[in-house]
Formats: C-alpha cells, sequence, structure tokens
C-alpha cells in the first residue's frame, strides 16, 4: 500500500472523497480543510493506480485542471537526501505551484515544501523549496539541472 498527501490552496470539497474511493486502487482518504487550504491523503494499490493518476482525478473533480494549487506534497517514501532548491527570481506563487507540480510528477522525488506564504508573501529572490528524493531512483546531478531549469 502506498500513501500520497496533497496540500492544495483551495478548499476542498466533502465528496472528493467518496469520488476518489470509488476509482480503482483507491483505498481510503482523508481531508480537511483549514483557513481555505485543503489537505487530502489517500492511500492506494500502486499496482492498480499511481500518483499522477490520483492527482489528475481530484483536479478534475475540483475543476482545477488548468489552474495550480499544490503547494505541498508527501509521498510518504523514501526521504534519505535533502536538497534546498532555489528560485533565484520567482515571478509569482502561482508559478512556484506549478513548479511544485511539476516536481510531484518526478520518480524518486518524495517530499516537497516551500518556504513561502502563499497567503501573505509577494514574489522575491531566493524562494527555497525543499526537498527529499530517494537517491536510489533520483541523482542530485538531476535536482540541480531541474532546479537550473527553474531559474531559467
Amino acid at each position: 500500500m502506498a500513501k500520497l498527501t496533497l496540500k492544495l490552496d483551495y478548499v476542498i470539497d466533502p465528496e472528493l472523497n467518496n469520488y476518489l474511493e470509488e476509482q480503482r486502487g483507491i483505498i481510503t482518504t482523508k481531508s480537511f480543510n483549514k483557513d481555505f487550504v485543503g489537505t487530502i491523503t489517500i492511500e492506494y494499490n500502486s499496482n492498480l493506480t499511481n500518483v499522477e493518476i490520483i492527482t489528475d482525478e481530484i483536479l478534475l473533480f475540483l475543476n482545477l485542471t488548468t489552474t495550480p494549487v499544490i503547494t505541498y506534497f508527501d509521498k510518504h517514501q523514501n526521504k534519505e537526501q535533502k536538497y534546498d532548491i532555489v528560485i533565484k527570481d520567482l515571478c509569482c506563487g502561482y508559478c512556484l505551484k506549478g513548479m511544485i507540480k511539476e516536481l510531484l510528477f518526478i520518480k524518486g522525488i518524495n517530499f516537497v515544501q516551500p518556504k513561502f506564504n502563499f497567503d501573505k508573501e509577494i514574489p522575491k529572490n531566493n524562494v527555497i523549496i525543499t526537498i527529499y528524493y530517494d537517491s536510489k531512483i533520483i541523482t542530485k546531478e538531476e535536482i540541480k539541472r531541474i532546479e537550473e531549469k527553474f531559474n531559467i
């Protein structure tokens, strides 16, 4: 059994849990909302579904397929290596959420949390995204290439 936790800059409809639990491979879901931010944890059978499908189902249900809203994730897997990606010139929180979603779909990156308050901060230089990754799946050099891509 695998597990995924997502934090969304969006209130989660309580019916999302029922919808997800009807999907193939989803075992259980738990969600809660606090201050217009929703957090959902999903336990699933990784032989029947995956992070991409689950995320797509969530965003489809909430009608957010074109709006970046993921602000944090935890795949509850090996977190042996830590790396801080530094975004040298962040244009907006919208772009940061897009980066987080991109990191979510990269195998081996198992945890992402930006040091950025989406409600109160304005974009600035040197925003840090803390990641934990499994070095057996993705190398530090690959992480650095992703960081370079984010800073173009």
